[in-house]
């Protein structure tokens, strides 16, 4: 396991991690080729928050805003595919539940299905607010863990 030195954090074994590194690969390459994509693969990048501050940058740079004076509202997507991306912010993709599960059908968290551990999580759409910002509905402040 010499070359998990040299990589990003992963706990799969060697066979599976190929197949994750194929497809972070594919995403920048697709990226590199037909231009910005309308949704982004968070796991492909090595270091999301990284690209999270990108997106806060760009959007405090083109509305001469603090960053410090932004956060993020956060909107599950009906969808699970998008031509365009959204005007402001950014629509992410690649998030699991584990040990729940989505009910797009009430728009919240829900038990997950028998011998399901993880559930894909929706789209979901990541806008640049003013931190002063309360009119976000109530919510669940969910912690994302970077693991594969």
């Amino acid at each position: 396991k010499w070359w998990m030195k040299l990589s990003y954090p992963c706990l799969k074994p060697l066979g599976a991690y190929m197949e994750d590194l194929g497809q972070r690969v594919a995403f920048l390459a697709d990226w590199r080729d037909h231009g910005t994509p309308a949704v982004f693969w968070l796991p492909g990048f090595f270091f999301p928050q990284s690209f999270l501050t990108g997106v806060l940058q760009n959007y405090a740079r083109q509305y001469r805003i603090e960053i410090d004076a932004l956060k993020w509202d956060e909107t599950v997507m009906a969808s699970n595919r998008y031509e365009e991306a959204p005007e402001s912010g950014c629509y992410i993709t690649g998030l699991y539940l584990e040990g729940a599960a989505w009910n797009p059908s009430t728009k919240a968290l829900c038990e997950s299905a028998k011998k399901v551990l993880f559930a894909p999580f929706p789209i979901v759409w990541l806008q640049p607010v003013s931190s002063t910002d309360d009119t976000a509905a109530p919510g669940y402040s969910c912690p994302v863990y970077k693991t594969s």
